[in-house]
């Protein structure tokens, strides 16, 4: 037996053994969904879908979007709006000034000081922390307490990620590497914990960008984040990953594009799919899934 294996060992034996849910909790974490779509697809429309499936969407958004959801009722969807952080006109004057004056390569080179009053991000993981409904009210505290009863909803990556780069920048117009490193990282660590460390459902939903495939030619189609390599390794933890499509006055979810990294553990695989979330999550309750209030 390794080191590891015995003190693995030692350490379950000291606490008792693995821990048990308590009775009731869902055996399975809640369904974890990146919905990729165009402005005007129905991405933000959908959600609404989660109430029909006996779930409480509990929504930060960081886009002016929620107006198509205002006739919920308020006691079936909570939300948190968080916009976009604005600096001062004194501070576009500061910035204009530096892109005046310096060249470039100074520009990237300063420290911006204006990061601490243009941050969307610390509001965002404050909601995280102690999400309050700006509907009703009420407090529903640390997500992380959270039952398969409720799905967290980000909507959207776009807006996290122009939280994510004024973090790193604030209101400076040009990035370093390690700045574009900060920002990526940022998002990221935030997407790995919403898919992993939660254990209600959530859902992110995210524009999208098509890019010329040099490998292999044609066209292929991410969600819209900062920088080429932290859009096709996002997807890897999510359960689902869909693109929304507006087909003239048809709505409708593909899970089956081949220009796009889609995956369907929950939903069937198919180019014409309801855009609704209660396909997967009867799905997901057959794999053992059940909706309640528990955390393990």
């Amino acid at each position: 037996m390794t080191q590891l294996a015995a003190d693995s060992q030692a350490v379950l034996a000291a606490t008792g053994g693995p821990a048990i849910p308590p009775p009731g909790a869902s055996p399975l974490p809640g369904i974890k969904v990146l919905l990729i779509g165009g402005s005007g697809s129905g991405k933000t429309f959908s959600l609404r879908t989660l109430v029909d499936a006996g779930i409480t969407p509990m929504c930060v958004f960081t886009e002016n979007s929620f107006d198509v959801l205002g006739d919920v009722p308020k006691d079936k969807l909570h939300w948190v709006y968080i916009p976009p952080s604005q600096g001062t006109v004194q501070t576009l004057m500061d910035a204009a000034k530096r892109t005046m004056t310096l060249t470039p390569a100074q520009v990237q080179a300063t420290n911006d000081i204006s990061r601490a009053q243009t941050n969307q991000y610390m509001p965002l993981l404050e909601a995280l922390m102690n999400f309050k409904c700006q509907r009703t009210g009420e407090s529903f505290g640390n997500v992380s307490t959270w039952g398969t009863d409720k799905c967290l909803v980000i909507d959207s990556l776009s807006g996290l990620t122009i939280a994510a780069t004024k973090l790193a920048v604030g209101e400076k117009y040009a990035m370093t590497q390690p700045e574009y490193q900060i920002a990526m990282k940022t998002i990221e660590n935030l997407i790995n914990q919403i898919c992993t460390g939660f254990h209600c459902h959530a859902v992110v939903t995210a524009h999208m960008e098509r890019e010329l495939d040099e490998v292999n030619g044609g066209i292929k189609i991410y969600a819209s984040t900062i920088g080429r390599k932290l859009a096709p390794v996002l997807p890897r933890n999510f359960t689902d990953v869909l693109l929304a499509k507006r087909m003239g006055a048809k709505f409708l979810w593909d899970s089956a594009d081949p220009q796009a990294d889609l995956k369907s553990r929950n939903a069937p695989i198919s180019a014409e799919l309801p855009p609704s979330f209660v396909p997967l999550v009867t799905k997901w309750k057959s794999r053992g899934g059940l909706i309640n209030s528990l955390v393990p």
